[in-house]
């Protein structure tokens, strides 16, 4: 979007362009441009330079003093489908009692006038630079410099939750619909009174029943199709009604739904009458076009379009639908363990724990893994929440009826007191002065890249609290964050444990009063700590492996359950791509830069995840959006870990800094786990006492060898299409990434030259490697060729394998390779005792030998 704008300036104002035509400004651009982002590829130069001339030509000079213009303005109706409006209504920002807190109020006094050039006339709120309220950003449109987008196509989706797991923009909403709410919501569209509207629903069962059972069969048409249909085969006996159910009938066929194994046929085999139509809804305001659904999307559902004012039209109208319709029916996400934990996103609550509105880049792997951490927190707390609120209601009504059959004054004033308590608890989670109740979080955010997009003036995507600090200092502040909050709960616990106690009649002043005295939450149990929203420390590399790193080990030395989320990029992304300790070796980054003088990065890059689990009790998982079962699966089980910390360290590609395109974050997140570059594992220490059995690598392929594996597809010299598996390493990781172009020749080794491949080269010893040169095999214009690895790639490449090593071993591996080679031995030996038994010891005596050494008895064939 910013680089529309530089054309639009240079283009338009007079101070800039200082009176040179438009061809001269272009070319002294495109220099400019060439010099920034010229070693990334052309693509990235012709892709920004396509932004720039449209941002010149976009840009015309209005005279707001023209009467034409002031006639047209004071004539203009608002086209409500144009506005901002249906997406802000997809995640409304959280009202609060505190103007400057509350979403609407803000919105009046200060983020519309942002919007619309007349900050400088608006009101001036004490503290309105400092604060926002939570959920702004959903006020803000992505979509304006959008070129391409991508159209949903319901004949081939699979209901595979990709795309939306994926989207970093809350612009995919998915849902799966009851076949009822589909037509109810396209008639409700219509602006029908409420009879007519009622005769419509009148005939929804009977019409949904014969779709359904037309459904079922192989191969059936979309749903409005189908519906369309029955419609038309009806009785004309009611005009009326007729009319309607064919313009409810156009209305269902601007939503397309897909039928899909997932959510339809498998329910309905099961349980006929219970299967749903599963859509993904494009939410035209919030997609920034990074396009990297239709990366994912295996089945070709997600298509990449131009989009010109008619598909514009069509989107809005999709989403504005999709605002009508039901929540997913709960018994679609009801189970969220093991391979249909990624469901929970299907929720309205959970898919917009952020709203979209971020002022990230397009494409941006971060907020991705912000979104799923955010909604997998509100699915427990959600829970947790709801469960709660039972608990005390019934505790409440026990206690009442306790009450009324206690004499002793000192027992009635002691539950009476614990009782008002609970009702002060109730109230706070149930509703509270937003009327949503309790957070379900508490963010304390480093400074850096997440800070930046998270609240660039007047927007804010987070709907729970949230707060920026220093570079540093985030695990510190989240320490005193969670301090202040734990203390406001422990006067809950206390009367909850008097509340418990009494109805009991166990509760003992000379034992009880000392103990509830003196209770801090060390003395919490888990069930209770869980009662906390969930307190978050998040910080990029930077902010965690480098000037925070004392601070987080600190906090990690604690018992206290802060849930530490590092977004690992290998770079200091927000201040222009400086190495952290974080980054790869050999990579080409500001002051680890790669030229005639230097080869990039010189050190090893830090295992904060491994130095994190050596700390006592915390909990460790190393992971990437990429895998999406592993990512979710895993983040449920450490977000419900309450007792201890936790670091939750996800790889995150940098559009930027990695030199990648907008659309393959989650392809190159895939490649790094991959190719040993950036392995998943968790560690849990409450799993077992023994270390390696705390350690699990389940997530990365061909655990047991030091390299994954990968087939290249190539014409051969006949011209015949062939296929070659070979191992993928580091350095074929670091070939598809920008910051290691220039570490690669541009041309193949030529055939003269002779080189070993370099997984077999980093076997060699020193001394045999100087007559040999290193090279990965990949493809170039389809053709399979030997592409040098150069010394710093090398480094790499050893230096991952001995991370992975590293990690193998701390997990056990080497002890199994242990335990089966000392079995084989003692089997070995075994034999030989057995064979020296037989050839020496008297027959009837063998057996007795044998026992006597624990063995058994050899078992002889009985003579003829």
């Amino acid at each position: 979007m910013g680089i529309a704008f530089i054309g639009a300036l240079c283009a338009k104002v007079d101070r800039i362009a200082s009176g040179a035509d438009e061809a001269t400004v272009t070319n002294k651009i495109h220099q400019l441009i060439v010099k920034k982002f010229g070693g990334k590829g052309q693509s990235v130069v012709d892709g920004n330079m396509a932004v720039i001339r449209d941002g010149m030509s976009a840009t015309v000079e209005i005279d707001y003093d023209d009467e034409t213009l002031r006639a047209a303005e004071a004539a203009h109706v608002a086209d409500p489908e144009a506005g901002v409006g249906p997406s802000t209504m997809a995640c409304p920002p959280t009202e609060s009692p505190a103007g400057l807190f509350d979403g609407a109020y803000y919105d009046d006094t200060v983020a519309s006038a942002f919007r619309d050039g007349t900050i400088g006339e608006a009101p001036v709120l004490p503290g309105s630079g400092l604060f926002m309220p939570a959920g702004s950003a959903a006020y803000k449109d992505k979509g304006l410099f959008r070129r391409q987008v991508p159209l949903f196509d319901a004949e081939k989706c699979t209901g595979c939750l990709e795309c939306s797991l994926v989207c970093p923009d809350a612009a995919l909403p998915s849902r799966v619909h009851d076949l009822d709410d589909l037509v109810a919501s396209a008639a409700g569209g219509l602006g029908l009174p409420a009879k007519r509207l009622a005769a419509i629903e009148a005939k929804i069962p009977e019409l949904t029943a014969a779709a359904r059972e037309a459904l079922r069969k192989p191969r059936a048409p979309l749903f409005h199709v189908v519906f369309a249909e029955l419609v038309q085969a009806m009785g004309k006996e009611d005009a009326e009604l007729s009319a309607d159910l064919v313009a409810t009938a156009e209305a269902l066929s601007t939503y397309p739904v897909a039928k899909t194994r997932l959510f339809f046929e498998l329910y309905e085999k099961k349980t006929p009458g219970t299967g749903g139509l599963y859509s993904v809804g494009l939410d035209p305001w919030k997609c920034s076009g990074c396009l990297e659904c239709t990366t994912v999307c295996g089945s070709g559902a997600l298509v990449q379009h131009e989009q010109d004012a008619e598909l514009l039209d069509e989107l809005r109208t999709r989403f504005t639908f999709l605002g009508r319709t039901a929540d997913t029916p709960a018994r679609f996400t009801r189970n969220q363990s093991a391979a249909n934990a990624p469901r929970l996103i299907l929720e309205h609550d959970n898919y917009y724990a952020m709203t979209g509105g971020h002022g990230a880049c397009r494409g941006c792997g971060e907020v991705t893994a912000l979104r799923l951490v955010t909604a997998a927190n509100h699915s427990i707390k959600n829970r947790q929440r709801r469960d709660e609120i039972a608990e005390l209601g019934d505790l409440i009504d026990a206690a009442a009826i306790k009450l009324a059959s206690l004499t002793d004054p000192l027992r009635r004033a002691r539950l009476e007191a614990a009782v008002a308590r609970l009702d002060r608890r109730l109230y706070e989670i149930e509703s509270g002065p937003t009327g949503k109740g309790q957070a379900s979080a508490v963010i304390a955010n480093a400074t850096g890249c997440s800070s930046v997009y998270s609240s660039t003036f007047p927007f804010n995507p987070y709907t729970d609290p949230w707060v920026n600090s220093l570079f540093q200092d985030a695990p510190a502040l989240s320490k005193g964050l969670f301090e202040g909050m734990v203390a406001n709960l422990l006067e809950t616990v206390k009367a909850r444990r008097i509340v418990d106690l009494e109805l009991a009649d166990a509760y003992v002043p000379a034992v009880h009063d000392p103990a509830l005295r003196t209770l801090s939450w060390e003395g919490f149990t888990d069930d209770e700590l869980a009662r906390l929203p969930t307190i978050f420390s998040i910080g990029g590399d930077g902010a965690t492996y480098d000037i925070g790193f004392g601070a987080l080990s600190r906090l990690l030395s604690t018992r206290t359950p802060v849930k530490v989320l590092v977004l690992n990029t290998g770079a200091y992304s927000n201040t222009g791509g400086q190495a952290s300790t974080s980054s790869l070796t050999g990579q080409d980054s500001d002051l680890a830069r790669v030229g005639s003088a230097h080869s990039g990065k010189q050190e090893s890059r830090k295992e904060l995840g491994l130095i994190a689990a050596f700390h006592p009790k915390v909990m460790v998982v190393q992971t990437s959006t990429a895998l999406k079962g592993h990512f979710v699966r895993n983040l449920l089980t450490a977000l419900s870990c309450v007792g201890n910390p936790v670091v939750i360290d996800v790889y995150t590609p940098c559009q930027g800094e990695h030199g990648i395109g907008d659309a393959v974050s989650s392809e190159h997140a895939r490649l790094a786990v991959e190719s040993r570059v950036s392995p998943v594992y968790v560690y849990d220490p409450e799993r077992s006492p023994l270390r390696r059995e705390c350690l699990s690598l389940d997530g990365n392929p061909s655990v047991e060898d030091d390299w994954s594996t990968t087939v290249l597809e190539y014409v051969d010299e006949a011209g015949e299409h062939r296929t070659l598996e070979t191992p993928l390493t580091p350095a074929h990781f670091a070939h598809h990434e920008g910051r290691f172009k220039k570490q690669f020749a541009a041309r193949p080794l030529d055939a003269a030259v002779a080189g070993v491949r370099i997984d077999e080269y980093v076997d060699l010893p020193l001394e045999t490697r100087e007559s040999f040169t290193p090279y990965i095999l990949t493809t170039m214009d389809g053709r399979l060729v030997r592409l040098a690895v150069p010394p710093a790639v090398v480094h790499l490449v050893e230096e991952r394998r001995r991370n992975w090593r590293t990690l193998k071993f701390l997990a056990g591996f080497d002890v199994a390779v242990l335990d089966e080679a000392h079995r084989q031995e003692i089997a070995a030996i075994e034999d030989r005792f057995r064979k020296a038994v037989v050839d020496t010891v008297a027959s009837d005596r063998e057996t007795t030998v044998l026992e006597a050494a624990g063995l058994a008895a050899p078992v002889r064939e009985a003579a003829d």
